[in-house]
């Protein structure tokens, strides 16, 4: 049967994994009966072409946020029809990973006909794109995004996350100037890692496709195989295989590793070189690590800390140290417009510094991460006093880590992260129904995944902030109740 039929139930909840170190799950929401697509977004260019739909830049109506859209034909034919097991790993996969380098998933809505996977703009175009334009990139610009897919591939290996299928066509630029910045999407071939069980399932023949996948018997190295294969995309404009997995499974035993006369050719330095053909190693259990690469030499040559960077640093340590939670709400409020209002360029100074901070990779912030920074500046046992209070604060789920949203929240200024303007799209985002005031049902629809999923103590606000005791908050209240506590 394939993916949400029609007359579909409505919230129909994606499957469900027992991966308890992803904390949001998203639903799968059926539009209104007389309900279209183009009465919430306005849908404008095709940014890609997909096997059975597009990707299309679109305006969210109600607040002008900028927005890509995933349109899936449900029904191919007659006979074909999505595979709704791959959608439902595709959607709870994405919705729950929080990295800077994963693309961001806001909503799925469907009707009879289509899929709407609602996610963040990208300005950048795909890698693959780039590299078509660009032929070959420099180290240092090929370092840049390797480090990025590594960091991400680590984090979703950390998750128990195989991707399975990386590749330039999947990866995507969120900014078209300046130093890239990338995230990888596209999830529904992906799988979690379970030792007990053997790993299975063929790919067309790609040549980013690690060549133990066409025998059904890999890991999750087969990630870092496709990520060597990109860096040898970047720095050389082709890929060192032109044929099928089964001809490049030939080759490589044949040849025992790429040929790497076209790098040298080109003048790619020996630590590039190296780097590449640790992760293109035919034995995957000889093939090196997402941690183990990253930790490369290679890395260390190709980096510059920047006046830029280390001024951003210390704006963000400043932010986060003068952090105090007020409430649990306006935390959970707060956390809300640092994940689904604060855009990539509002943001991409502190991924800067979350990355910088994020010593091992993992994608959050232990309390030793962030006291080595601190204790720059002070002694030891304060920076240690000084972390206990941020994490006090910061950590809203109290997973003993800051992870990435939580670190937007915290660590940008107040004034930004609370503008009036983020407030009106938050505000508009919670008003489900448009009547222009919140009620008790969409406030707590926030707080779903969060601590205070069923908690109904924050409710004591409400009665505070509900001046004209109608039993629901309007715009100015939620201003007042939100800038209140800036």
């Amino acid at each position: 049967m394939g993916c949400l039929s029609s007359k579909s139930k409505r919230n129909i909840k994606a499957t469900e994994y027992s991966n308890n170190n992803l904390k949001y799950q998203k639903t799968i929401k059926s539009l209104e009966r007389n309900e279209s697509i183009n009465d919430l977004y306005k849908l404008e260019q095709i940014i890609s072409i997909l096997p059975y739909g597009n990707i299309v830049k679109a305006i969210h109506l109600s607040t002008s946020l900028l927005k890509s859209i995933k349109i899936l034909n449900l029904k191919i034919n007659d006979s074909i029809s999505l595979n709704e097991r791959h959608l439902s790993l595709e959607v709870d996969t994405l919705s729950k990973l929080d990295h800077p380098n994963v693309l961001k998933i806001f909503d799925i809505l469907h009707d009879d006909m289509k899929l709407y996977i609602i996610m963040e703009y990208w300005e950048g175009g795909l890698l693959f794109d780039k590299i078509k334009q660009e032929g070959m990139l420099t180290e240092k610009i090929t370092g840049c995004i390797i480090e990025q897919i590594l960091s991400a591939v680590k984090y979703c290996h950390d998750n128990k996350v195989i991707h399975r299928d990386l590749n330039p066509k999947l990866i995507f630029m969120m900014n078209n100037s300046g130093k890239p910045h990338i995230k990888i999407g596209e999830f529904g071939s992906s799988v979690f890692i379970d030792p007990e069980h053997k790993l299975e399932g063929k790919f067309d023949n790609c040549v980013f496709v690690a060549p133990e996948v066409a025998f059904d018997d890999y890991n999750e190295k087969c990630d870092i195989w496709s990520v060597g294969m990109i860096m040898y995309a970047l720095l050389t404009g082709r890929t060192p295989f032109t044929d099928n997995l089964i001809d490049i499974c030939e080759e490589s035993q044949k040849k025992g590793q790429i040929n790497v006369k076209l790098l040298e050719e080109l003048g790619v330095s020996q630590l590039a070189i190296d780097l590449i053909l640790e992760m293109i190693k035919y034995d995957h259990n000889q093939r090196i690590s997402a941690v183990e690469a990253l930790s490369h030499k290679w890395f260390e040559l190709i980096k510059s800390n920047s006046e830029e960077i280390n001024k951003n640093l210390e704006d963000a340590l400043d932010h986060l140290s003068c952090y105090s939670s007020t409430t649990k709400l306006i935390d959970a409020i707060q956390e809300f417009i640092a994940r689904q209002v604060i855009s990539h360029k509002e943001s991409k100074n502190l991924i800067e510094v979350f990355k910088i901070l994020d010593s091992d990779w993992d994608g959050k912030l232990s309390q030793q991460e962030l006291i080595k920074y601190y204790k720059r500046s002070m002694p030891e046992d304060d920076a240690q006093k000084l972390v206990n209070d941020i994490f006090q604060v910061a950590d809203s789920d109290q997973s003993g880590y800051i992870e990435y949203s939580e670190f937007i929240k915290s660590s940008m200024a107040r004034n930004n992260l609370t503008s009036k303007q983020h407030l009106e799209t938050a505000f508009k985002m919670i008003d489900c129904d448009n009547n222009g005031k919140l009620s008790r049902k969409e406030l707590e629809s926030i707080l779903d995944g969060t601590s205070l999923s069923g908690d109904k103590k924050w409710m004591k606000l409400l009665t505070v902030a509900d001046k004209n005791n109608d039993g629901e908050i309007d715009i100015k209240e939620f201003y007042d109740m939100l800038l209140e506590f800036q």
